[in-house]
């Protein structure tokens, strides 16, 4: 029954147009709708366990991943994003099921959106580690998270992915 509901909101809400403030971009409250959205949808998805157990005593402790893909991974990226709107539905909820909480920015200089994945399970490798990722469009770029995390890392730490590309 849930799966057809998200489906549903899913739909519903990648057909909405998106309202553009008077500079061309979109509004700061259709980023927050997408927040809520998201939010929202991580109640039906997100088990009990991956609950974060608070503020950290020494302040801020997230570390972002930085990992930009190269020209025969976002070929791949294309060819996932092909498969049947079910099974990208599925691997999100997979996605936001092991404990991922996930975010929408948008990003004045460079005009795209910023999905953020934030792993919320202390028993994951990726505890508190953010994974990010820029598209033209938030869909796309809350999917290369999935992308990334599913077929780029294959369950090894996120990090691996952005030391990958640390030439020295």
């Amino acid at each position: 029954m849930y799966a057809s509901v998200l489906q549903h909101n899913l739909t519903t809400i990648l057909n909405r147009p998106i309202p553009l403030n008077h500079m061309g971009d979109p509004t700061a409250a259709y980023i927050r709708t997408l927040n809520r959205w998201l939010s929202t949808w991580e109640i039906f998805v997100m088990p009990a366990k991956a609950k974060s157990a608070g503020a950290n005593k020494n302040g801020f402790t997230t570390t972002f991943v930085n990992f930009k893909l190269g020209k025969e991974d976002k070929a791949a990226f294309e060819k996932y994003m092909s498969n049947p709107a079910d099974k990208l539905l599925e691997d999100l909820v997979v996605f936001v099921s092991e404990g991922h909480k996930l975010s929408q920015s948008w990003d004045d200089k460079n005009k795209c959106f910023i999905a953020s994945a934030t792993c919320k399970d202390e028993g994951s490798i990726n505890y508190d580690y953010c994974l990010t990722s820029r598209h033209s469009e938030w869909y796309p770029a809350v999917m290369m998270n999935v992308f990334k995390h599913n077929e780029l890392a294959a369950g090894e730490p996120w990090q691996q992915l952005s030391e990958e590309q640390d030439w020295g």
